[in-house]
């Protein structure tokens, strides 16, 4: 609503049991109470996430816009091979015989880690987090990861989920 108001503007309220209005210059704003049972939200975050990504924010999405290039069209699948110092993302498109990989530098609290997601998934996740810093909290390459912003006020939550693509780990590359 408030992209719609004019700082001078005079706006109408008409407050009803289950509804809202807001009467503007230029629109009108109906809201209504959706009434009924919400899911228990609370059973679907995962307790017991154990390992912290720390990543930056921008870089992570520029490098899922180049690597998204190279996904399958159907699933827009990245995979992301984490060790405690850096993450490399991996998208391959096998119908077209087209690949990408990158590196790109980040923190975690584990050796290794590889999980899947769908790219599209994950940079609407980040763009919804207007942070420099991202921390993924994760378990394994099977169960749900939390992202949140590394730095918050107390006044805030975010807590966002997103669910992996099931894959095949495979082994941690040897460094040189």
């Amino acid at each position: 609503m408030t992209r719609n108001l004019n700082s001078e503007e005079d706006v109408a309220v008409q407050i009803g049991e289950d509804h809202i209005v807001f009467k503007l210059t230029n629109a009108v704003i109906h809201s209504k109470l959706i009434n009924g049972t919400y899911p228990n939200y609370e059973r679907v975050l995962p307790q017991n996430n154990d390992k912290y990504l720390q990543v930056d924010r921008d870089l992570l999405i520029s490098t899922l816009r180049r690597i998204s290039i190279f996904t399958n069209s159907l699933t827009n699948q990245v995979r992301l091979s984490i060790t405690n110092d850096q993450v490399t993302i991996h998208s391959e498109d096998i119908e077209i015989g087209a690949e990408g990989k990158e590196v790109m530098p980040s923190q975690f609290n584990s050796d290794w880690l590889q999980i899947a997601y769908n790219s599209a998934y994950l940079m609407d996740v980040l763009r919804h987090i207007d942070t420099k810093e991202i921390v993924f909290e994760l378990k394994d390459s099977g169960s749900a990861g939390i992202l949140r912003p590394a730095d918050v006020s107390d006044e805030e939550d975010i807590t966002m989920l997103l669910m992996p693509i099931r894959i095949n780990e495979q082994e941690p590359e040897e460094t040189e």
